[in-house]
């Protein structure tokens, strides 16, 4: 696949592992420049040296998005070489509990990860794409998925990632 990817910059939050991790791989497959973000230094720094080992070009930033002034941080360091092309929102958190055993402090914090910091990523970064006049932000179908499976396990994440 050739998604003429050459030259452009990628964010990927939450791509220290697991799927952001298969989304940054991919997109570095494909020419872009990768910033692999977690909130761990060692497996961020495993996945910027597994995408460097294939060629790829990659760079690593921790920061605990849900705080919004380490979400600034991380945007700023993320801008400091340029634009940025592509944003995957991609970081998230959830909890196996139900409504009995779910607090509103909890709501509060997934709603910090999986939707507040997601509000602050794009509008970091969406101004510079504009200026540009070249930018994507993909919504991973696997977090969408989560807002249509309702039930009695996991309402605030339920409900934090309903589209």
């Amino acid at each position: 696949m050739d998604l003429q990817l050459d030259g452009k910059r990628a964010v990927v939050t939450g791509s220290s592992a697991g799927i952001g991790e298969a989304i940054a791989r991919r997109l570095a497959a494909e020419g872009a420049a990768v910033t692999v973000h977690g909130r761990r230094a060692n497996t961020v720094g495993a996945v910027v040296e597994a995408i460097r080992s294939l060629g790829g070009r990659a760079s690593g930033v921790v920061a605990d998005l849900a705080d919004p002034q380490d979400c600034a941080r991380f945007i700023s360091g993320a801008l400091t070489d340029g634009g940025v092309d592509i944003l995957v929102n991609n970081a998230g958190a959830f909890a196996n509990r139900g409504w009995d055993d779910v607090t509103p402090q909890d709501w509060l914090d997934l709603y910090a990860i999986n939707v507040a910091a997601a509000v602050r990523c794009i509008q970091g970064f969406l101004p510079r794409m504009r200026s540009a006049g070249w930018g994507r932000q993909p919504v991973p179908y696997h977090a969408r998925l989560c807002g249509h499976q309702g039930g009695g396990a996991q309402p605030d994440r339920v409900a934090g990632q309903a589209p």
